[in-house]
């Protein structure tokens, strides 16, 4: 993998594990920089699978749309009204599961296993 580092004074852009050993960089700055990259990395890959199932635009369509209907009183919503309201809480549980899963995954872990 690929990433940036930064120590003291000197900083060194797109580099491996073993140029930034060659380069001098201690031990625990590397391993941080690898930490920093591959959290940036699964990050993006989980944002990527969000966007997948439903874009910007589908996202803000669909907190209108809860909106809308949440200001109704329970008892004023129709059936298809609250199955909407339920699909979307499930959508959002969803999103919320997928964060979860890539903030709290092992440094080890392939973030780009179809698990999650």
């Amino acid at each position: 993998m690929k990433f940036d580092i930064k120590h003291e004074d000197r900083e060194t852009f797109n580099l491996d594990r073993e140029q930034a050993d060659a380069l001098g960089y201690p031990p625990a700055v590397i391993e941080a920089a690898l930490k920093a990259a591959r959290q940036a990395a699964a990050s993006s890959e989980c944002r990527r699978r969000i966007y997948a199932h439903a874009n910007a635009g589908m996202q803000m369509n669909m907190a209108v749309t809860a909106g809308v209907i949440a200001a109704k009183t329970a008892s004023a919503r129709t059936e298809q009204e609250k199955a909407v309201l339920d699909a979307i809480t499930a959508a959002r549980d969803w999103v919320d599961a997928m964060r979860t899963a890539y903030r709290d995954m092992p440094a080890k872990a392939d973030y780009r296993a179809d698990e999650r």
